[in-house]
């Protein structure tokens, strides 16, 4: 990609100030210095971004790469992976880079509105005004705010785990199980997000967290559709409540792929979360609930263990209900070792069959 961006140089397709950023030369401040936009590494993977996908441009930029890498077609997928390395060089030193790489290769950020659009980035000095300033215009229909935003916010959200294409490609019945509960890719995802004004508004969350790179300040949910939830209507853009009216925070990719369409996530869930048959024996139904209920009570403890790392032990709850469920796990564990079978009573029931 460095020998595409100095051809695109010699042509004039890109000014010596871009070539300048995008070969990595720079860090954020004179990034900010040359081209006016905020002085993060955030803006830095958007400007690959903006030049490669954006505009007429986008068209003289495919052949440069279709020349360099012998390409018949250039395609999202084969320019996202292509992309992606360069987009997130800044981040290369980053835990987890390698899951973030496989998102960004597998489409990216290239929705309709990013991908041969005219879209620009905004200037300015403080990330929040800016941010701001540009969820308003998206909301208010701005195309090319809307495409800034995908990027920004989708960019943020592939880094941050919040968007993958590994969990992201599977089906799961549970929140927490690191999965997801339709099968979508991350560019699918993103394109049906910034079509409503609460994909917008967690876009620009997540945007906003990343930047701010403080366990103080979450990304939050927010509904993406006018329809009724346990007889309350809500609508587009409204912020997603607990029942102690607090909003709820994006913790998961399934957050994002549920609010993407809803339905279509109910549906799925159901689907695979069908009743057994009638005919299941009442002792085989009971250890498969056992089961189940131990798998998630571990996979929910090791997603509160993660949290801790940003949020603190009060993840997990007041101490008393934190001893409560402790209690609770040691009278089951009691109860599997004075009921339950054993080693021991396998080896005497061999015996006693075989003395027969």
């Amino acid at each position: 990609m460095q020998r595409v961006y100095r051809h695109a140089l010699r042509e004039g397709r890109i000014s010596p100030e871009v070539y300048r950023v995008l070969s990595g030369t720079v860090g954020a401040q004179e990034m900010h210095d040359l081209l006016g936009v905020p002085a993060h590494r955030l803006w830095a993977a958007a400007v690959h971004q903006q030049v490669l996908l954006s505009g007429p441009g986008a068209n003289a930029m495919n052949r440069l790469v279709k020349q360099e890498f012998g390409m018949a077609k250039a395609d999202r997928q084969r320019i996202s992976e292509r992309l992606a390395p360069m987009t997130l060089s800044a981040y290369r030193s980053q835990e987890g880079i390698e899951q973030a790489l496989r998102a960004f290769g597998n489409g990216g950020t290239i929705t309709d509105r990013v991908w041969k659009q005219p879209w620009n980035l905004t200037r300015g000095s403080e990330v929040s005004e800016v941010l701001d300033d540009i969820l308003d215009r998206a909301l208010a229909g701005e195309a090319s705010a809307v495409a800034e935003l995908t990027v920004l916010g989708g960019t943020a959200a592939i880094l941050d785990g919040y968007i993958t294409r590994d969990r992201g490609s599977k089906e799961g019945i549970d929140r927490g199980s690191g999965s997801a509960p339709f099968r979508t890719t991350p560019v699918n995802l993103l394109d049906v997000l910034s079509k409503t004004a609460g994909g917008l508004r967690m876009l620009h969350s997540i945007a906003r967290a990343h930047v701010a790179a403080d366990p103080a300040v979450l990304p939050k949910q927010f509904h993406t559709q006018d329809r009724e939830i346990d007889g309350q209507l809500v609508r587009d853009g409204e912020r997603v409540l607990d029942k102690a009216g607090e909003q709820v925070i994006i913790d998961y990719e399934w957050d994002l792929v549920y609010a993407a369409d809803p339905a279509r996530a109910l549906a799925t869930i159901a689907k695979n979360s069908r009743e057994p048959l009638e005919t299941e024996a009442e002792d085989v139904r009971q250890r498969r609930l056992l089961a189940s209920g131990v798998v998630s009570a571990l996979e929910a403890a090791r997603a509160l263990a993660r949290m801790h790392k940003s949020r603190g032990p009060g993840v997990f709850g007041h101490v008393d209900t934190v001893d409560e469920l402790r209690e609770q796990l040691r009278q089951a564990e009691e109860i599997l070792l004075r009921f339950g079978p054993s080693r021991t009573s396998f080896l005497l029931d061999e015996d006693e069959e075989g003395g027969e």
